[in-house]
């Protein structure tokens, strides 16, 4: 009986071929479209995501003093980590098998110069050590975008032979008006005394690779400490590309008076639950008699620009699907509708032969199945090729909030998405079909022999 269903619903879509390939082109191209934008968005979040953790140095969790990620910047003295604490985190993190590394780090501001003028910046001190496990992970060579790649002189881990080693954003090192880096300075070069009344004086402040860093100390005593630039790098955003620059931990320890730590950041090996992880390791620290607030790299008072660009994406790639399905889902009503009243004397025939309401609507659900499973194959197939295409065109974009440089568009697919977007389209046509047959169907046979007009 099912097997004769099948073949009546096959034979069904062979006559009006006009009307099917209408629906099925729908399918097709909102198909195409949906695959399409899932792949820009699982490459774009996976792109987001690796920049913020690896690229950014954020980590995947964050420990602060309790209230720290908060209150730090108006008191750091009483909420840093000490080096008691951060010994005893270290320890309770080398035990834990899911922490593939991790380290303190210190975010401050000051005022960095070149002699002669000054700039506000933002300084990063972490572990030169641990900057360099971050530079090699998979997921870099995976996901970061060749803006992310954009890196010119040494790391931190390379310039042992310079002075308080620093990593300018490129933004900030134009500002400067310091082209130099350590490793380019001629050999025995030493660097003069300069008037910065002198007209030459910018001539020479970029013969070498000099910079001065100040701020305000935690004990409330300023400092002011020498560096020289090693690297420039391209920080992601506009916001950081002026202002921001990476030191050895030491250095920032140096620069803020200070042998403590703002935070103490945690890379891990698996990341696929970072609720449960983050939780288990509060607890881990609470055992060892630590007080102290976990935080995850995803949430918005950690890292605003990740959840605000992410959210962005989201609500821009939910309206278009949406709106697509949408498209999807009227098409195939629409078309199921004119095609059911157009055969209702046929209806009425297989009522009169003992058809119940229930199988009629099922013919046209399978009738349904045919066309949009056909339909959504091929749709698969074209948005292959359509992502495949764009792959290959070398279009270039900014990525919203990392829009300091144009890079290539990538297109990835997720085929655990692809597969759950094919069975909704699916489920959207059966269920469109189905309502539409289900008008049609309960009508009585004498009123359904009459035909449409009557």
């Amino acid at each position: 009986m099912a097997f004769e269903l099948w073949w009546m619903a096959l034979k069904n879509l062979s006559r009006n071929k006009r009307r099917n390939a209408a629906t099925a082109s729908a399918i097709v191209f909102g198909v195409a479209g949906i695959t399409g934008s899932i792949a820009y968005y699982h490459h774009e979040s996976n792109s987001r995501r690796v920049f913020t953790i690896y690229s950014s140095r954020m980590g995947h969790l964050q420990v602060y003093k309790p209230s720290g990620l908060e209150k730090f910047a108006f008191d750091p003295q009483r909420f840093s980590l000490t080096p008691d604490e951060t010994s005893r985190i270290a320890k309770v993190l080398n035990s834990d098998q899911e922490v593939a590394y991790h380290g303190p780090q210190i975010h401050g501001m000051g005022l960095i110069s070149n002699s002669c003028n000054s700039f506000p910046f933002q300084v990063l001190g972490i572990d030169p050590e641990v900057d360099q496990r971050i530079s090699v992970h998979d997921e870099l060579k995976t996901w970061a975008t060749d803006a992310h790649k954009q890196f010119h002189g040494q790391h931190l881990w390379e310039a042992s032979a310079a002075v308080n080693g620093v990593l300018l954003s490129n933004g900030l090192s134009q500002a400067l008006e310091k082209p130099l880096l350590h490793s380019e300075v001629p050999a025995g070069y030493e660097s003069e005394p300069i008037d910065c009344a002198d007209p030459d004086a910018a001539t020479k402040w970029a013969r070498d690779s000099y910079v001065q860093m100040s701020a305000n100390g935690w004990h409330g005593t300023p400092s002011v400490i020498d560096g020289e630039i090693i690297g420039r790098f391209n920080p992601g955003s506009i916001s950081t590309n002026n202002s921001l620059a990476v030191v050895p931990l030491k250095v920032a320890q140096s620069l803020f008076g200070t042998d403590g730590s703002m935070r103490h950041v945690i890379w891990l090996k698996d990341a696929r639950n970072l609720h449960g992880t983050a939780d288990r390791i509060r607890d881990q620290l609470v055992q060892a008699g630590l007080q102290l607030d976990v935080r995850r790299f995803d949430e918005e008072s950690v890292v605003p620009s990740y959840a605000g660009t992410l959210g962005f994406i989201d609500i821009l790639i939910g309206f278009v699907n949406g709106l697509t399905y949408m498209i999807i889902l009227f098409s195939v009503f629409n078309a199921a509708t004119i095609t059911a009243v157009e055969r209702s004397q046929e209806i009425g025939m297989l009522r009169a032969l003992g058809y119940t309401r229930r199988r009629i609507r099922v013919l046209f659900a399978m009738e349904s199945a045919i066309l949009s499973t056909v339909s959504i194959a091929v749709g698969v197939v074209a948005g292959h090729l359509l992502t495949g295409g764009l792959n290959s065109a070398g279009f270039t974009y900014r990525t919203p909030g990392m829009d300091l440089a144009h890079h290539a568009m990538t297109l990835t697919h997720n085929y655990s998405s692809m597969s759950l977007m094919s069975f909704a389209v699916l489920g959207l046509s059966l269920a469109s079909t189905y309502l539409a047959a289900w008008t049609i169907a309960e009508k009585n046979v004498a009123h359904l022999l009459t035909g449409p007009s009557h």
